[in-house]
């Protein structure tokens, strides 16, 4: 198993609700307009905290009820998973 999942934040700036050495997890309802700004700041703060153990840095994640999609946000690939297809 992998080391235990914290929550990262810098008050008042951004937050990421997951991040482990492998990954960096945002999860929201749906992702829009409204927030999607807030979700991938948080995750692209995220993937420059050190301690990740891949070469490429953290996988980017953001789960949702049921949205999928593959963005590409200041050069890094984040997917947008829904929470069922994530767990199975």
């Amino acid at each position: 198993m992998g080391a235990a999942p914290t929550f990262a934040t810098a008050p008042h700036e951004w937050e990421c609700d997951f991040v482990t050495s492998d990954h960096a997890i945002q999860c929201c309802a749906r992702l829009t307009p409204e927030n999607r700004q807030r979700e991938l700041r948080g995750l692209l703060q995220a993937a420059k905290l050190p301690g990740s153990s891949k070469k490429g840095g953290r996988e980017l994640c953001v789960i949702t009820l049921d949205q999928e999609d593959a963005l590409t946000e200041e050069g890094h690939d984040v997917h947008v998973i829904p929470a069922w297809k994530w767990l199975d």
